[in-house]
């Protein structure tokens, strides 16, 4: 096995080594941590205890940095995966549930400390802002369709029309990053909805007419829906990351 020799560097420009430390293959990682006035290179676990043993550095000290270093980097991830979660609300799907879902694993698995963890007070709100959101697409989405009359058959295909052309919008936009994928998708899931509820009511055997308005009624109301529950769920990430970073 090949052994390397691990610098501890002075603040004063002079470097000296430390002899007879063998780099294990098992490499956690390459931090510079300022402890006292010495800067240590970490490449192992057996490594940083020799280490802190020849300069007189607390092993605990190193462990407990190690362990805020994970914290930061799971919270991240976090952070990271409710907004994918939040972004798959823009194709009909129970995006907000999904982070409601990770933010109490991560308070289940993750211990709570100072300034660290999330609180169960913040998974509560997180619970609330769920089934508020539900709330207000369900408000938006069936009440103007259902005031004008729509037929079950034509809610539901106006459903399934959202998740279809939300998905088709999203492909055709994804030229434009980021901006493109979100306008095509909302765009898209109005359109399926129009397309479903109008489809819906020739399946029953309405009129023109009628058909129209509550085809146009299901677009809108998929559009409001689909705009409050979106930021029902930016509120939900906030939340969730306030709450396990500060």
């Amino acid at each position: 096995m090949e052994e390397s020799r691990l610098v501890v560097r002075q603040f004063d420009g002079k470097s000296t080594e430390t002899d007879g430390i063998r780099v294990f293959p098992l490499v956690i990682g390459h931090w510079s941590l300022g402890l006292g006035t010495w800067d240590l290179v970490i490449l192992s676990p057996k490594t940083q205890r020799s280490v802190a043993n020849k300069v007189d550095i607390p092993y605990s000290h190193r462990s407990s940095m190690d362990t805020e270093i994970v914290y930061y980097i799971v919270a991240a991830l976090l952070l990271l995966l409710n907004c994918v979660s939040w972004i798959a609300t823009l194709f009909t799907l129970p995006g907000n549930w999904v982070i409601v879902l990770l933010t109490t694993l991560f308070a289940i698995f993750i211990p709570t400390g100072e300034g660290q963890g999330i609180s169960w007070w913040g998974v509560g709100a997180v619970i609330v802002l769920a089934i508020i959101g539900e709330i207000v697409e369900l408000l938006a989405g069936a009440a103007g369709a259902a005031k004008q009359g729509a037929s079950r058959r034509a809610m539901v295909l106006a459903v399934i029309g959202a998740m279809i052309g939300s998905l088709i919008g999203a492909i055709f936009c994804s030229a434009i990053p980021v901006i493109g994928t979100i306008i095509g998708a909302v765009g898209g899931a109005c359109g399926g909805s129009f397309g479903g509820a109008y489809l819906g009511e020739l399946w029953k055997g309405r009129e023109r007419k009628e058909r129209l308005n509550i085809s146009s009624a299901a677009m809108l109301g998929r559009l409001l829906g689909t705009m409050g529950k979106l930021m029902v769920g930016a509120v939900m990430v906030a939340v969730a990351a306030i709450d396990s970073f500060v």
